[in-house]
């Protein structure tokens, strides 16, 4: 399982997350295709503890409860946040 994030801050525009956690060997290139290149910029790969734990309040507990029960099969779940107080 892959578990990939990055957040774009910028004063004026907000804050940005952007979490994927997936099976599919070209994460990367679905992550890019989801989000955009502009979003693939600092892009890391997680362990799944540091996910979860940094990312806990952003994915679905149906997520949570898949990964920690490592079912079979393929899997995507894809997620943005974005927050503007300006």
């Amino acid at each position: 399982m892959k578990f990939l994030a990055t957040e774009y801050m910028a004063t004026g525009e907000g804050v940005t997350i952007c979490l994927m956690v997936t099976n599919d060997r070209q994460a990367e290139q679905l992550f890019r295709e989801r989000f955009g290149d502009y979003f693939t910029i600092g892009l890391q790969e997680l362990e799944q503890d540091n996910m979860l734990k940094n990312y806990k309040a952003y994915i679905p507990n149906i997520v949570k409860k898949h990964v920690k029960e490592e079912k079979p099969g393929y899997f995507i779940w894809s997620g943005e946040f974005h927050k503007n107080l300006s």
